[in-house]
């Protein structure tokens, strides 16, 4: 007699591994491991438990619940795109993680480098990028998408005009700190 089935089809032991495999970032021998199948043959049962629909329905309905929706990613990209150097630096101008934590701007940073000097080098996330990506949302570019060739045709350099509004945004989130200090 095999191992009891709930409603949906799967074992307990089934469920398990499921969850492990999310959890794991879709390590298959190591759920199976830690779902109490045997280490000797994880690897297989693991290969084997991933083509069974019900497993399959399981481990989509598991992942479904981890996608950022909508609005989460349009907040994210606002941040970005509102983000500045000195979101992250202390008032004598140095890169701090903890002045980073409190101004809830560490998700501003793309990649930290401990330097062998002991200095931090911070690189954030691109403004431009963030609210280009936000413009296209709102399909401020029109349905051809083709924003630059509209943008030229008004007489904007595109580039140009991104650049500058990028040191605007700066500009004025250091001096926001500055008149905070203040």
């Amino acid at each position: 007699m095999g191992a009891k089935r709930e409603e949906d089809g799967l074992t307990a032991k089934e469920r398990s591994f499921c969850q492990y495999y999310v959890a794991t970032n879709r390590n298959g021998a190591k759920s199976a491991r830690l779902a109490g199948y045997s280490a000797d043959t994880a690897r297989y049962t693991a290969r084997d438990l991933l083509t069974k629909s019900h497993i399959k329905k399981y481990i989509n309905e598991l992942l479904a619940d981890q996608v950022m929706p909508v609005n989460e990613i349009l907040v994210q990209l606002t941040m970005w795109a509102n983000g500045s150097i000195g979101d992250v630096l202390d008032e004598n101008y140095k890169i701090d993680l903890a002045t980073a934590d409190a101004n809830d701007a560490l998700r501003l940073i793309k990649k930290l480098t401990y330097n062998k000097d002991g200095s931090i080098t911070v690189e954030l996330y691109s403004a431009r990028d963030a609210t280009l990506d936000l413009a296209k949302y709102h399909k401020l570019f029109g349905e051809d998408d083709d924003w630059r060739k509209a943008l030229e045709q008004l007489g904007y350099d595109a580039s140009e005009l991104f650049r500058e509004l990028a040191n605007n945004l700066k500009q004025a989130s250091i001096e926001s700190a500055h008149e905070d200090d203040a």
